[in-house]
């Protein structure tokens, strides 16, 4: 079962500096999938923190991050984890869900 879109937002997502923060925007949010948000165009890596070791997700992917426990929310401003591209600057969308 998807569950009900609670949010749905654009953030943009570069190679240069640290990687760009997967922030919660929803309270109630146990569900969160970014990807890109046009025709797919790069590789990105995915982090649980900063300085981490990355997780190359190849273009055209989509990733889910779940809260955990899973019958406990993401809060407000939670970071589910940390995202940047193998190169130039890209649109994600983040989707955020209920369950």
């Amino acid at each position: 079962m998807a569950g009900r879109l609670l949010s749905s937002t654009l953030f943009s997502v570069n190679a240069v500096g640290d990687p760009e923060p997967i922030i919660v925007k929803s309270p109630e949010c146990r569900r969160i999938i970014i990807r890109e948000n046009a025709t797919p165009t790069v590789d990105f890596d995915l982090f649980d923190r900063i300085g981490g070791t990355a997780s190359r997700r190849m273009l055209g992917s989509s990733e889910e991050f779940k809260a955990l426990p899973p019958f406990f929310p993401f809060r407000l401003n939670d970071i589910a984890g940390y995202v940047a591209t193998a190169s130039g600057t890209v649109d994600f969308q983040q989707l955020e869900f209920e369950s």
